[in-house]
């Protein structure tokens, strides 16, 4: 037989746990909704992305294609989706400047772009119609002249059953350049 002072203690101990438990979640969700890059979001973020050049060599008035890869390496599918521009290309010059947005062609407003099936990938891709002489286009639908290393940057990625969004990226591409 178990003494009633006994059982007082376990009841109070296992409470006392259940509230240091419930402290440390409020603790990590407020944490995760002001930084949703931390560890909560560490499998989300396991959808990598990976740019590739075709060419190390562009025109102003050429047309560029930039594709990438996303990889999702969850056991859940991944989509992106969004309003507004989801796929960007960054470019940083030499000297390490990020030229943003320059060369991005403005995006329609999908509800959903791509779906990453769970330990999937998929391969997309930026395409540029270049300036084609008209100098007002450039930075919009054409690269500048110069040399630059670039990268991909989805934005509104998160898995389908949490919806949270998260932003990932690309490494810097090796450098390339546009010529006048």
């Amino acid at each position: 037989m178990v003494s009633p002072g006994i059982v007082f203690k376990e009841r109070s101990m296992r409470k006392q746990h259940l509230a240091s438990v419930w402290v440390l979640c409020g603790a990590v969700a407020c944490s995760n909704s002001v930084a949703p890059g931390n560890s909560a979001f560490g499998d989300i973020i396991a959808l990598q992305v990976t740019a590739g050049l075709a060419q190390q060599t562009y025109s102003v008035d050429s047309s560029a294609q930039f594709s990438f890869t996303a990889r999702n390496a969850l056991p859940r599918d991944v989509v992106i989706y969004g309003p507004g521009c989801i796929i960007n290309l960054e470019l940083q010059n030499m000297q390490g400047v990020t030229v943003f947005p320059s060369g991005v062609r403005p995006c329609l407003p999908p509800l959903e772009t791509l779906r990453v099936r769970a330990r999937d990938s998929v391969v997309g891709s930026i395409n540029l119609s270049g300036a084609h002489g008209d100098p007002s286009t450039i930075g919009l639908f054409a690269l500048p002249s110069g040399t630059f290393r670039m990268r991909v940057v989805i934005q509104g990625v998160t898995d389908t059953k949490t919806y949270n969004p998260v932003r990932v990226q690309s490494v810097w591409s090796d450098a390339f350049t546009v010529l006048p």
